[in-house]
């Protein structure tokens, strides 16, 4: 595991990432080079080309990174809130994992995106990767994970309460 901005990241993703980058770099010279097969180019442009080359492969390499995975700890009347997003606008970048059930609680979302696990929530969200947890547990949290919660935020996933991720999303207080 190597740790980038605060995430643990798997060596072979990492691995992964860096070939992507050099195959869209490459991507990008053998296109020149197609283009540009019959014409003399001076150095100036050259120096040029590898600038964008670079800007070129960082601009795919990022867009293929965009996405977050989250998970909602969670599955009562306050996490089905959720549906009330219902803009795409509101997903950019989001990937729903799923709804992860606490013991005691009712489930009112759809049961084919509850995750039942036994399981403590450091392995759950390193098993499906998760980028960001939103707490969504309502009345008196008898069963609120707050010591499993702060390995997480120690691992360097975020950790959002609801009400705030709705501010985020939707741009309303």
């Amino acid at each position: 595991m190597s740790r980038i901005f605060g995430h643990y990241i798997p060596r072979s993703l990492t691995i992964l990432v860096l070939l992507e980058f050099i195959s869209a770099l490459g991507a990008f010279y053998i296109g020149v080079a197609i283009r540009f097969n019959d014409v003399p180019i001076d150095r100036k442009l050259t120096e040029l080309f590898h600038v964008k080359a670079i800007v070129f492969a960082l601009v795919a390499f990022i867009s293929l990174i965009a996405v977050g995975l989250y998970l909602v700890l969670g599955t009562g009347k306050l996490a089905c809130r959720l549906n009330e997003l219902k803009r795409k606008s509101d997903w950019i970048g989001i990937t729903l994992v799923g709804f992860l059930h606490l013991k005691g609680e009712h489930d009112e979302v759809d049961a084919a995106k509850v995750i039942r696990s036994h399981e403590p929530l450091t392995k759950v969200v390193t098993d499906y990767g998760i980028d960001e947890i939103i707490v969504a547990i309502e009345g008196q949290r008898k069963n609120y994970p707050v010591d499993e919660i702060i390995d997480c935020k120690m691992k360097g996933v975020q950790v959002t309460e609801i009400s705030d991720f709705f501010e985020k999303r939707s741009g309303k207080i």
